[in-house]
């Protein structure tokens, strides 16, 4: 997983990559070494490909959720 943090000191955002469940707290910014650092969430991105995954059953469309 990668981990993503800021330094409160010097705004300098970093990242580390790290086993799920692994990574400290006591992270210290690479630029200015200050421990005043704090995580930053990110939203993670999952992207469906192909037709599979919204694909509508072929005779059924009266009852299908993805009705428009």
């Amino acid at each position: 997983m990668i981990y993503s943090f800021v330094c409160d000191d010097c705004g300098k955002y970093f990242e580390i990559n790290s086993q799920p469940f692994v990574i400290s707290n006591n992270q210290s910014c690479p630029d200015c070494r200050s421990k005043n650092v704090h995580r930053k969430y990110n939203l993670n991105s999952i992207h469906y490909k192909g037709k599979g995954f919204t694909k509508k059953i072929k005779g059924d469309e009266e009852n299908s959720p993805w009705k428009s």
